[in-house]
């Protein structure tokens, strides 16, 4: 099964014991169900033919692996994006275990500028670009200056400059 997300193709699978774990692609599910042959020949059988088929789609790339962290940085990357529900971040609201939803994120200007109608636009060090929406005035960043950008409400977020007060933004890029 393939998840796409832009060029992003990514299958979130959590290290552990668990056997039971939803959502995994078909080929997974059938390698994790030879732990339940019980005759130890066939249960050699059983992951040699399954593992090969895994690593047959691995190399294709129709099934990517990647791990919690891996998980985690893409959520980071994404953040600010309206973005489909998917089960590749852990539950259907795009959050991996409870506690782990990117909630916010931290980083530092770039660059900022006035656009037309007088509104901050903003790129990050890590090349983020957001675009203020309130018309709340605002004095321009300067670079190097730290910022955190928070989830607001109705999916809204809130960007504070060098802890000054909050504008609300939007991710544009």
């Amino acid at each position: 099964m393939i998840y796409d997300l832009g060029m992003a193709v990514i299958l979130a699978v959590a290290a552990g014991g668990a056997t039971q774990v939803e959502g995994l692609p078909a080929g997974v599910e059938e390698l994790l169900r030879c732990r339940e042959v019980s005759e130890e020949e066939s249960r050699l059988r059983c992951f040699e033919e399954r593992s090969d088929a895994l690593a047959d789609a691995l190399e294709r790339r129709d099934v990517v692996v990647a791990d919690r962290q891996e998980v985690r940085e893409a959520q980071r990357e994404l953040f600010g994006f309206s973005l489909p529900k998917l089960r590749i971040f852990g539950n259907a609201n795009n959050a991996g275990d409870a506690g782990e939803n990117v909630d916010f994120i931290e980083g530092s200007v770039a660059s900022a500028s006035l656009n037309a109608d007088g509104r901050l636009v903003m790129t990050l060090q890590d090349e983020q670009v957001w675009l203020q929406s309130d018309s709340r005035p605002v004095v321009r960043p300067r670079p190097g200056q730290p910022v955190t950008i928070r989830r607001a409400s109705l999916g809204s977020f809130m960007m504070r400059v060098n802890n000054q007060p909050g504008i609300r933004v939007q991710r544009i890029r």
